[in-house]
């Protein structure tokens, strides 16, 4: 500690005191308390004038803890003394108990190594004399105090070392206490999906064990990270349930109760619910209220600040701009004030929300010394996030002032910081942002990539996956909801009778619901029963109306091969009477050249006559579904002659065939192909094929 430091700390000090002296003066509740510890104090001054004996060396110790309110040197020397004696003659429970009471004696007065080295006594002697749960929890508290300090390589050597003990002795709630505290130390670290993966483990530990208020720290708990991690309908089902246990609980005081509420606020404003968020957070500050009344000043009171910059951040994403900027300040200045004791990250977290709001009012120059505040304390307090957002702002605030460096050298930062934590929203803005930049810059593919990411960005934090887990968690919640109350219904109800009736009344629950079960069983196999048979009469039908298709095939299949048959058989009767009509002309002159030339023009005619086609037609019709329109659709360019050309070819008739029934050349069919081809558009490609898949 330097020099010009010790100023400061002595009036920070003093101001302190004078904060405890103030608080005792206008408290009733502190009276009343320390009139008890008083009468609790002569009590035991009376019970160790009588005490002999190793009984005496266990008041002493009580009485030694219980000074500590007048007098801290004097606790802290009896109840040293009292351990002393404890260990001379063997009263091992007796000399952990006065570890743990002087522990808790020099962290009230701040002396942290001192509260360390007692820590570990106990440790030792606990080991020694095989007291291991308590050796396993001073190890938790050891981790608590390190956890505390940003110590993660301290905090994670004593969380093994209790979490090996408590695997030892089977004890699900310390198990559950160390994961816990694991997964919070890796949120502090910002790596959200490993605190899940503990919190996870934790949650399935304190299921098992006896502590209901445990079950709602790990679930509130579980709940802040899936926040983090803008996994929204998660969170909002953990800390919805965190408050719904501890509302049922007792003597745990109204924080849990604050905290549940104002996380609530939280999800609700990042799912832009604004009317909830709002509620929730007035809610939370009536709580806090309500605790601290008649306590300690409002403008002392650091509690009320943090409800103060939730409803400010509320009112600022609902455009009420002078309302946000009102419970803005007032956070702020609470949060500065010395007495308070405000952590670097609470005071950043004002700054940034201040600044923010003082944007958006057109105040950049102020905007940029909040923001950069903001920065300074988020990087003390080593808070990945806030560092992230507070250069997210920055970036903002330079596009504004259109300083494009400033501005790019901000949004590699948030991005860089981003990629390890998995904060997936901070890093969508980023790029989103980016791709801004980028874009008024002119880089149009670099743009194009930022875009890209923001796009990728935004579809995964509502994939699918997600949506499957919010079902799998709200079954998994329902079901959890009946075990915990069954197990309240079990811790109240104590009395042999009631049990006995209870589990009557539940055989009788049982036999209900398995003849129920029984009947819905008996009535799920006739209904598939019945559906089968109509099932297999259903295939029966489909399979004799497919052997009727099929026959139906068939059969315009051979009418069309009787009909082709009768055309070709026609075509060669009437050309062999052309032709014999043509050669008598040529040989014969007395012939009636006249009467002939005309017969054969009228044979000529009926070789292949347009009924003959329509007739083939209709019947390629039936068989093919439609097949000629469909080819002139595709193809309106074709003619009668190609059409006739392409039904052919369809029903697989040689070329020879063709010619005979067309009566033209084989060499003339050939080149029609050809023709056919090319107005078809085929070049490699089969015109037998093309025509068949029609």
């Amino acid at each position: 500690m330097n020099n010009s430091q010790k100023p400061y700390l002595l009036v920070r000090s003093l101001l302190m005191g004078l904060c405890i002296m103030f608080l005792c003066l206008i408290s009733e509740t502190a009276k009343s308390q320390i009139s008890l510890l008083n009468k609790q104090i002569d009590s035991l001054e009376n019970a160790l004038s009588k005490a002999k004996g190793p009984e005496r060396n266990a008041i002493l110790i009580e009485y030694g803890y219980a000074l500590n309110i007048k007098d801290t040197c004097e606790s802290i020397k009896i109840l040293n003394k009292g351990i002393e004696g404890a260990i001379g003659q063997n009263q091992h429970s007796t000399v952990i108990r006065g570890y743990y009471l002087l522990l808790h004696v020099f962290n009230s007065i701040g002396k942290r190594d001192s509260a360390i080295s007692i820590s570990r006594k106990k440790i030792a002697y606990a080991l020694k004399f095989n007291y291991l749960k308590e050796a396993a929890y001073s190890y938790n508290e050891l981790a608590k105090f390190f956890l505390n300090q940003k110590d993660f390589d301290s905090t994670s050597v004593h969380l093994k070392n209790a979490e090996k003990i408590f695997f030892q002795i089977s004890d699900n709630g310390g198990l559950g206490d160390v994961y816990d505290k694991l997964g919070l130390m890796a949120v502090m670290q910002g790596n959200y999906k490993e605190a899940n993966s503990f919190y996870d483990k934790a949650l399935n530990y304190v299921q098992n064990s006896d502590s209901t208020y445990l079950i709602g720290l790990v679930t509130y708990h579980l709940g802040f990270s899936f926040f983090q991690t803008s996994d929204y309908e998660l969170a909002l089902i953990r800390v919805h349930k965190a408050l719904e246990i501890w509302e049922n609980l007792d003597n745990i005081g109204l924080a849990p109760r604050w905290n549940c509420l104002e996380m609530l606020g939280n999800i609700y404003l990042k799912v832009k619910r604004f009317d909830l968020a709002l509620e929730y957070h007035r809610k939370a500050l009536a709580v806090r209220k309500l605790g601290w009344d008649g306590v300690i000043a409002d403008s002392l009171n650091l509690s009320y600040a943090y409800s103060y910059n939730n409803i400010a951040e509320t009112y600022f994403l609902m455009n009420r701009l002078d309302s946000a900027y009102w419970y803005a300040d007032q956070s702020l200045k609470i949060k500065l004030r010395p007495a308070t004791l405000a952590s670097n990250t609470d005071i950043a977290n004002s700054y940034l929300n201040t600044a923010k709001i003082i944007l958006a009012l057109g105040q950049i120059q102020q905007a940029e010394k909040y923001a950069e505040r903001s920065l300074y304390y988020y990087i003390s307090a080593n808070w990945k996030d806030g560092v992230a957002e507070s250069h997210l702002l920055l970036a903002k605030i330079y596009r504004k002032m259109v300083l494009q460096d400033k501005e790019m050298l901000h949004l590699n930062e948030v991005i860089s910081i981003t990629e390890s934590t998995g904060a997936k929203l901070i890093q969508k803005q980023a790029w989103r942002e980016m791709a801004d930049l980028l874009l008024s810059q002119k880089k149009y593919k670099e743009s194009n990539e930022a875009l890209m990411k923001f796009r990728s960005l935004n579809d995964s934090i509502f994939s699918e996956d997600m949506n499957k887990r919010i079902a799998e968690m709200n079954v998994k919640y329902e079901t959890e909801k009946k075990e915990l109350e069954n197990t309240f219904l079990h811790e109240q109800n104590t009395s042999q009778k009631k049990i006995k009736l209870y589990l009557f009344w539940a055989l009788g629950l049982f036999v209900a619901f398995a003849l129920t079960l029984a009947g819905v069983v008996m009535l799920l196999r006739k209904n598939l029963t019945h559906k089968n048979d109509q099932l297999s009469r259903q295939k029966q039908i489909a399979q004799l109306i497919e052997i009727q298709h099929q026959r139906d095939i068939e059969f315009k299949n051979l009418e069309l091969q009787m009909l082709m048959g009768y055309i070709k058989s026609k075509n060669d009767m009437l050309e062999t009477i052309r032709t014999v009509m043509l050669d008598e002309i040529k040989s014969n002159c007395n012939a009636p050249v006249e009467t002939f030339q005309r017969t054969v023009q009228t044979i000529q005619s009926h070789l292949v006559s347009d009924q003959d086609w329509d007739m083939v037609d209709k019947q390629i019709e039936k068989l093919s579904s439609g097949f000629t329109s469909s080819l002139f659709d595709k193809h309106p360019n074709l003619t009668t002659g190609d059409l006739k050309l392409c039904a052919f070819i369809r029903l697989h008739l040689s070329t020879r065939e063709i010619a005979s029934i067309l009566n033209i050349t084989e060499e003339s069919v050939h080149k029609h192909r050809y023709r056919l081809r090319k107005k078809l558009h085929l070049n490699g490609d089969s015109l037998e094929g093309y025509l068949s898949e029609l």
